[in-house]
């Protein structure tokens, strides 16, 4: 079974092998798709794993299978049998990221909520302090 690290490190590499399909520059495919060149630079050296926004920016512009871009199975292409099965992938894609939001605005908060508690303790016990002198 392979890691996750492998998993998008071959997600990296399916988006510059879509592009050398294409026959298109990468310059031309940030263009066409709204992907900063930077962040394809990124995705190109492995720095960054690909966000939601560039699997959208991808599947907007062109009918390329999530599944095969995500996996590597299947055929490259959409056809008409698989393109609802994509818009299903998207969308749980989209509803596990709004999930990983939700839970880091809980951990904020708590950490804001830590915070508060420390600073107010913090300040009872200088006052406590100086009522001692």
């Amino acid at each position: 079974m392979q890691n996750k690290n492998e998993v998008f490190l071959g997600i990296n590499e399916r988006i510059f092998q879509f592009i050398d399909y294409l026959k298109i520059t990468k310059y031309k495919f940030s263009k066409e798709t709204g992907i900063s060149e930077s962040v394809l630079l990124n995705l190109s050296k492995n720095i960054n794993k690909p966000s939601l926004g560039v699997f959208e920016k991808i599947l907007q512009k062109y009918q390329v299978n999530i599944n095969w871009l995500i996996s590597g199975e299947g055929n490259m292409l959409l056809n008409n049998e698989n393109i609802c099965c994509n818009c299903a992938k998207l969308k749980k894609l989209e509803d596990e990221n709004k999930e990983l939001f939700a839970k880091c605005e809980g951990y904020r908060t708590k950490n804001e909520i830590c915070q508060e508690r420390l600073a107010t303790m913090q300040w009872e016990g200088l006052n406590s302090s100086k009522k001692a002198i």
